[in-house]
């Protein structure tokens, strides 16, 4: 344990934590250094050109737990993603909804959760929901851009996809 590890463990804290770039060289020096990835964004950033990352160190048995179950949805999340296939990282294919699901899904439904965040989620009830969410299944399953989807249903904008797709046109 580094100097800096013992001094958060004598503070109190229960983790320490690192957000980078995600290069397969970063997230190698991160994981030798015991740090577990737990997100990884979905947008390339401008300013790097990569996704981020975060990965975070556990300190106490309650962040280690907590790590356990970012290092168990983590893999589910990813099983939908196509563009991190140069990583390497693990991926599930056990799709079934649990309760983090749908607080996400409440998150994205009520409280301006973004499609970005909330992404693997919905496709997980897709995956489980026989028809409706018209507008989602466009998106995430016919991979019609937002643009397309407005032309096609004659709305205006991004907004109001995302307010339709909610239920509240």
């Amino acid at each position: 344990m580094t100097l800096k590890n013992k001094q958060a463990v004598y503070q109190g804290k229960d983790f320490l934590s690192v957000s980078f770039g995600l290069t397969p060289e970063l997230l190698r020096f991160w994981q030798q250094a015991g740090y577990q990835l737990v997100r990884v964004g979905e947008h390339l950033e401008a300013s790097s050109g990569c996704y981020t990352a975060m990965a975070i160190l556990p300190l106490s048995s309650q962040a280690q737990r907590m790590c356990e179950q970012a290092k168990h949805n983590l893999p589910r999340d990813l099983f939908w993603r196509r563009d991190l296939e140069l990583f390497h990282l693990p991926t599930c294919d056990k799709q079934h909804l649990t309760p983090e699901d749908w607080i996400e899904l409440v998150g994205f439904g009520f409280y301006h959760r973004t499609l970005a965040a909330s992404s693997a989620a919905i496709q997980r009830l897709l995956a489980h929901q026989e028809g409706g969410l018209k507008l989602l299944r466009f998106y995430f399953q016919l991979q019609l851009s937002l643009e397309e989807i407005c032309q096609q249903l004659s709305l205006t904008g991004q907004k109001s996809v995302v307010t339709t797709s909610k239920g509240r046109s």
